[in-house]
């Protein structure tokens, strides 16, 4: 016997390896009795352990509202050994819907304007201001490039845990050029 299959002791007592994996004739027998000679074999499947850790590929993706991505996730025993058949299921929190395939889809949130603010854009594709009548006009990309910064101007009276928070959420959606103005 191999010794990466396992071991056998004087008792015929196996212990299997840490390889998972079928092996066909790996354990063989011989008996002598007088001038009498025999020999049996056997096959021997060692399976994969249970679960130890799952792995999501990709494991760290970047996505932005609108688009899709399709996750994978294969579980491993403790000698990383993979183990099929094995049914993820998956979920998603905030504005993530995962279906049963593992396919993301970043769902557009909407999300109602603090009180005090003189204007407030979502963020939603469009332009147009839902608490006042400063609508703006798209140029660019606003956040994604060096030439369409993203500004945040609050009015005086604006609590500074909102403009913390519209600095957040722009961080989240992925903007990269994000500048204050003075109100």
């Amino acid at each position: 016997l191999p010794s990466e299959l396992g071991t056998i002791n004087g008792q015929g007592i196996f212990r299997a390896g840490t390889t998972a994996g079928a092996y066909p004739g790996a354990i063989q027998v011989k008996v002598v009795q007088g001038t009498s000679t025999g020999i049996g074999m056997a096959d021997v499947v060692i399976e994969p352990g249970p679960i130890d850790r799952i792995e999501v590929d990709p494991p760290s993706p970047a996505i932005r509202p609108g688009e899709t991505l399709q996750l994978k996730a294969a579980a491993y025993d403790q000698y990383d050994n993979p183990i099929n058949g094995i049914e993820f299921l998956w979920g998603g929190e905030g504005p993530l819907a995962v279906d049963d395939s593992g396919r993301v889809v970043v769902q557009r949130q909407t999300v109602e304007p603090l009180a005090g603010l003189v204007s407030w854009w979502p963020g939603n594709g469009n332009p147009e201001d839902v608490a006042g009548n400063n609508h703006g006009i798209f140029q660019g990309n606003p956040g994604f490039d060096d030439r369409t910064p993203v500004v945040i101007q609050a009015s005086p009276d604006v609590q500074w845990d909102h403009v913390v928070g519209c600095w957040n959420a722009a961080l989240r959606a992925g903007c990269k050029n994000i500048a204050f103005a003075e109100p």
